[in-house]
């Protein structure tokens, strides 16, 4: 508890001297989405797929992207239209066999993450032309538009399906929780299924990934999103940051090798994470990484320094948590 707490007192004082986070200084924003706080329609309206894809854009660097959604959009159009069971909990209803979600359909999720994860899915999005992802037991895969080879997309992207139904919406442990928990356990999603560099590279094609300035900057950027969410994090209360985290572990253990037993003998041997990926101590996220190393998408195996804090501080407003997470997974759009 005196850990912990003193980790809330250190994150307070580094942020108090920081810069706070808005929607208008979002250089990665373009001006109509820094002014309306949305990428798409307003997402209180429609719950097609298609009216939560939003289009592409112009980068400073002259390219365009896409968006890579961390809600998968057949997943938000699911949770759009789930059953109100008036008790707390809502039912999804998924009518189509060949959906990957139709395994889900008639399951029960509960209301208030519901409804947290619907108000924030619209922020949680990254570009396509700088998007490689790690999918279940250590593989990779780049996202279309990214010019990076595709194999294992899907299954990427039903992994993050799967964390959000399993880990979020139909644990008990989030039945009540406050929005700002599940907000803070999207945003390290976010960060678990951006491939750490070591991983991106060996993706087919990692060398002609459309965004060059991602390549260079691949895990000081990831780095920096770690550090917000450990903002994010140290702003709960105990019983919220420990349910955070063993969420956030399910799901890194899915990312991971397949777990392996000591090769000591024990009376209950116990997997452990492979070396490659693993939470940090007392975080939501992984150990920092060092910012440089290897040919190409730069950066190399977890650091020896893991000290450190964000230099901007979270937004005011908790609509702008999405955004602010997922920044570091953008390209600038404007001066």
């Amino acid at each position: 508890m005196a850990n912990r707490t003193q980790g809330k007192k250190n994150t307070r004082n580094n942020l108090q001297k920081s810069r706070r986070y808005t929607l208008k200084d979002d250089k990665t924003l373009t001006k109509k989405q820094s002014q309306s706080g949305f990428f798409t329609v307003d997402p209180k309206g429609k719950a097609s797929k298609s009216s939560f894809r939003a289009s592409s854009n112009r980068t400073l660097a002259g390219h365009s992207s896409g968006y890579h959604e961390l809600v998968p959009a057949d997943l938000f159009a699911a949770l759009k239209s789930a059953t109100d069971n008036k008790d707390g909990t809502h039912t999804l209803k998924v009518m189509t066999k060949r959906s990957y979600l139709f395994k889900y359909n008639g399951r029960r999720i509960y209301s208030a993450p519901l409804k947290a994860v619907l108000r924030s899915a619209d922020g949680y999005r990254t570009d396509t032309a700088r998007t490689i992802l790690s999918g279940p037991n250590d593989t990779v895969a780049g996202h279309s538009g990214s010019n990076v080879k595709r194999t294992g997309q899907s299954a990427a992207h039903n992994a993050l399906r799967d964390h959000i139904i399993e880990n979020i919406l139909a644990n008990p442990k989030f039945e009540n929780i406050a929005p700002p928990a599940v907000t803070a356990t999207l945003s390290a999603a976010g960060i678990a299924s951006m491939a750490p560099a070591e991983l991106a590279r060996t993706a087919k094609n990692s060398g002609s990934l459309k965004s060059k300035a991602a390549a260079s900057s691949w895990e000081s950027d990831r780095n920096e999103a770690k550090l917000r969410n450990d903002a994010l994090v140290d702003a709960l209360p105990d019983k919220a940051q420990t349910i955070v985290i063993e969420a956030s572990t399910k799901f890194m253990t899915t990312l991971s090798p397949k777990p392996t037993l000591s090769p000591k003998p024990t009376l209950s041997p116990k997997p452990t994470l492979s070396p490659k990926r693993r939470i940090a101590s007392k975080r939501a996220r992984s150990p920092l990484r060092e910012p440089k190393g290897g040919t190409g998408i730069q950066g190399g195996p977890y650091a020896k320094k893991q000290k450190g804090s964000t230099d901007v501080a979270p937004p005011w407003d908790p609509l702008q948590v999405p955004h602010y997470s997922s920044e570091c997974f953008r390209d600038v759009r404007r001066a």
